[in-house]
């Protein structure tokens, strides 16, 4: 059961980043949809569209302001300190937010000044488009007019002796005009051409003023039936598809900024990381500097791992949402390091083909790079690679360490540890996999195949609502033992939710010695992973049995 759980959430959840930003998106889009059907009330009813621009930004300011965007950035930090969101305080948030809100990128631009050149700019590509579709309509109309010429000055038909009275000379570049106006729509064309047929057939069958006049009338109907139809797809373009790109291209820079910010703020504390790897993203569509940043071996460290002193900046460029990955103590030889970047570049850019030299180079930078220049001075949005400042000043997690977990930077006595390896035999966990490391976070170590315990290890009260505050200290060992030890080397990836949840449900399930309140907490801690990462699970038998006695 639980091996259909975790295949159903693997397919169900993609890379936490992205899940805030797709959040962030999609909140923003329902928005834009009442936002566009009330744009286009206001229009047809006749308000200029000044005005009606006016009462939308009246009442959908926040399409324009990104309110969520501010809190969604601590999120972001949080999750990649590896704290979850909801155990950060109140002062907490507002301190981190004022933090990420501060100014990171050449433009020298804070979060607001930003914010209020993203409004500026959707409304200019709203109130530029719907001018430029009026412009276009007014083109339609006005040659809609002067198409039929076939009254004399005294009102009477003038018998043109069975031709048409509009030109099949006039027509092509008339429908020209209707598709520039439509967009092509195929059925305002189809619904013209028809109208103009009749025109002509009526005038060659010598029909009289009334009937031209009705069928030429009937062409200008369709003619403003066709504008307002032009009108209302203007209005989605512009707020759907030019208003968006602006919103999702600051969420998405934004956010990564944030991520990294929170990633290396973490790895300032912690001394088991001492390396860096830069990881691609799964949505990373165009060939471009980042393939090099991935791929490349700089430093004689692997492909794609970095000194914690030489990163690529994140983001690299708009819309980047590549990230950095820790690199622990053991599982790379930081006596290999040596600088090898230009090397490391001529390399990467020899193994490939002339196209993508030129994507990632231009044509100039290829020729130069060809005839022996450095690759740096050339490549598209290098920036160099030095040591990234995070804007948070610090997280305290001393007092919140998981949660309610008592704090990491509170040394272990000797007497603790004895407690600790003695709960660990009862429960049937060879001493060999625990490990004492004071200040770091308590945790499995993939790697070394080890247990590395603080005093983390110990709730900080027991009357924390939450599961992970207040677990023993065997359902602590349990966690790591049953549930990681007993699967590594499995296809989740480490830290991810889902190794988790199954860290905490497999220890519930399997570890003997423990109490119905330590398999509880287990089980609540389990189900807390998947609703912390937006996933809905069902209850099984085993967890509601654990959880509720039946």
């Amino acid at each position: 059961m639980l091996l259909v759980i975790m295949a159903v959430a693997m397919m169900a959840t993609t890379d936490r980043l992205a899940q805030l930003i797709n959040k962030l998106n999609k909140s923003w889009r329902r928005d834009a949809k009442k936002a566009v059907a009330y744009l286009q009330r206001l229009l047809a009813s006749g308000m200029k569209f000044e005005e009606a621009l006016d009462n939308v930004q009246r009442h959908y300011g926040k399409l324009f302001t990104l309110p969520e965007l501010r809190p969604a950035l601590v999120e972001a930090a949080a999750y990649a300190y590896g704290i979850v969101p909801t155990m950060l305080t109140k002062a907490q948030v507002e301190s981190m937010g004022e933090e990420l809100a501060d100014k990171w990128d050449e433009s020298g631009m804070t979060l607001s000044e930003k914010l209020h050149g993203v409004g500026v700019k959707m409304r200019g590509a709203i109130v530029s488009t719907l001018q430029e579709q009026m412009r276009r309509n007014k083109t339609w109309i006005e040659a809609a007019r002067a198409l039929y010429d076939g009254y004399g000055d005294d009102g009477q038909n003038v018998y043109n002796g069975g031709k048409d009275i509009i030109s099949r000379q006039d027509l092509p570049k008339y429908l020209q005009k209707v598709r520039e106006a439509t967009g092509n729509d195929l059925q305002a064309l189809a619904e013209q051409r028809q109208a103009i047929d009749n025109i002509n057939r009526l005038a060659k069958n010598g029909a009289p003023n009334k009937a031209l006049q009705a069928a030429y009338n009937k062409l200008l109907e369709a003619v403003q039936k066709g504008n307002e139809k032009a009108i209302e797809k203007a209005v989605e373009v512009a707020v759907n598809e030019k208003s968006r790109y602006v919103a999702e291209r600051i969420t998405r820079t934004e956010m990564a900024r944030a991520w990294a910010d929170g990633f290396i703020a973490k790895m300032k504390t912690d001394a088991d990381i001492v390396a860096v790897k830069f990881k691609l993203s799964s949505r990373h569509p165009v060939f471009d500097i980042c393939d090099m940043y991935a791929k490349a071996d700089m430093y004689g460290l692997g492909a794609g791992i970095y000194p914690k002193d030489k990163l690529p900046p994140l983001p690299v460029h708009p819309h980047c949402l590549c990230r950095y990955v820790e690199v622990i103590e053991g599982e790379v030889d930081m006596q290999q390091q040596r600088d090898q970047v230009q090397e490391a570049g001529d390399k990467w850019l020899n193994s490939l083909p002339e196209s993508r030299r030129v994507q990632v180079l231009g044509r100039e930078g290829l020729k130069a790079w060809e005839d022996g220049k450095d690759w740096r001075k050339y490549m598209r949005g290098y920036a160099g690679l030095r040591e990234v400042k995070s804007r948070l000043r610090g997280i305290d997690t001393r007092n919140m360490a998981n949660g309610g977990r008592k704090s990491k930077f509170i040394k272990l006595t000797e007497t603790e540890k004895d407690f600790i390896i003695k709960e660990a035999k009862a429960i049937g966990i060879d001493a060999k996999y625990i490990r004492f490391r004071d200040y770091q976070a308590t945790g499995y170590n993939e790697r070394h195949n080890l247990i590395y315990v603080s005093s983390q290890v110990f709730p900080a009260s027991d009357d924390s609502p939450i599961a992970r505050d207040r677990m023993s200290v065997r359902a602590v060992l349990a966690h790591e033992y049953y549930g990681h030890v007993k699967n590594r080397n499995t296809i989740i990836p480490n830290k991810h939710w889902i190794d988790e949840f199954r860290a905490s449900y497999r220890a519930a399930q399997n570890c003997v010695g423990l109490s119905d309140e330590d398999r509880a907490d287990l089980v609540r801690d389990a189900y807390d992973r998947a609703k912390e990462a937006g996933v809905t699970v069902k209850l099984t038998k085993f967890a509601r049995r654990a959880l509720y006695g039946f």
